[in-house]
């Protein structure tokens, strides 16, 4: 009986975030259906592709939360990207719906969960049925043959880096076209090893040579603000409160959304340019918070190096004042307001 632990592929190991994104990238399977993600916990001692397994899976997938969400739904999802030149010739575009972007999903920080991949179908229908039909089931670890214990990859890795994978929507135990491409999706937030494409795919259909590919693989490649970024919580309402200028210079301090600057590089005049327009916006794109020309800070200070060097300011009687706001005077009414601002 071949069980999760006896598997090393297409398990994914979630950050310390606990936020799980994925992005639906390319569509080059003909099947529609559904992709979802599921918790392992507790699936430990289960037969992997078993008639118990599958319907604990997907009970997972469609209970909404940390124990598994459906991620994709091909039939009204539409992909990023699509072969418009139809450098492809061994199939057709595919790729129809709405694009969603990359979704974002709470899972539990440090535990592992699978793809489950079901085709020509949904994850409720199979989770009604009397009679699963397994071939419709796949899984990112792969599918076994019950008999030899062989486990073929369903899932391959697109840039080597763990995040990005194509998926055979076919059991590649009995046939496919092997060009790992029927559904291309990146998972930010969590990791997983997997066959690289170069190796798992047939050399006359590694579709990553073609324009397509190479857009898709700019895209996965691109910047991705770890850090230094800030993630809005559910109110939508971000607070900024101006503590200390210690700064020779007078100018501005401003938000801007990060949303869609993945196309931009980090640095570069495009990149400034737009956020800069977006801050200017005074929207949920961006907004100036701080003018420190007309603004001034909650704490004054005369600290003495302020014209020569850096020193560990924090030990000094202002640093001390600002660390006891956060402390204690935060909770106590304040003498002015911070800027709170929607996003």
């Amino acid at each position: 009986m071949t069980t999760i632990a006896d598997l090393n592929n297409g398990i994914f190991t979630v950050e310390l975030s606990g936020k799980v994104s994925v992005d639906f990238l390319y569509d080059g399977g003909l099947n529609k259906g559904e992709l979802a993600i599921f918790s392992l916990q507790g699936m430990e001692d289960m037969k992997v592709g078993s008639a118990e397994f599958i319907l604990e899976a997907t009970k997972r997938a469609l209970s909404n939360s940390n124990s598994g969400y459906v991620v994709v739904r091909d039939e009204s999802d539409r992909a990023r990207f699509s072969d418009l030149n139809h450098e492809l010739s061994w199939e057709k575009d595919f790729n129809g719906g709405v694009y969603q972007g990359p979704q974002l999903f709470d899972m539990t920080a440090g535990t592992t969960f699978a793809m489950m991949l079901v085709t020509d179908t949904t994850v409720a229908k199979i989770a009604q049925s009397t009679s699963i039909n397994t071939d419709k089931v796949l899984f990112s670890f792969g599918s076994v043959d019950t008999k030899t214990g062989t486990v073929s990859p369903q899932i391959a890795d697109i840039t080597g880096k763990g995040n990005t994978f194509g998926w055979e929507d076919i059991n590649t135990l009995k046939t496919s076209d092997r060009d790992f491409n029927d559904m291309v999706v990146q998972v930010l937030g969590a990791t997983a090893t997997a066959p690289e494409l170069q190796d798992a795919v047939y050399a006359n259909r590694n579709w990553l040579n073609t324009k397509v590919g190479q857009e898709l693989s700019q895209y996965v490649n691109r910047p991705l603000f770890e850090t230094g970024t800030f993630i809005v919580d559910g109110t939508g309402q971000i607070q900024v409160d101006y503590l200390y200028d210690g700064g020779w210079y007078q100018g501005q301090l401003a938000v801007f959304s990060l949303k869609g600057m993945e196309n931009y590089q980090p640095g570069s005049l495009q990149f400034i340019r737009e956020a800069a327009s977006r801050a200017l916006s005074n929207s949920t794109q961006g907004r100036i918070l701080i003018s420190d020309r007309t603004e001034g800070a909650r704490f004054n200070g005369n600290a003495s190096w302020e014209l020569a060097h850096y020193h560990d300011w924090v030990n000094t009687t202002i640093g001390n004042e600002i660390v006891n706001h956060f402390n204690t005077d935060i909770l106590q009414p304040q003498i002015s307001q911070p800027v709170v601002t929607g996003f």
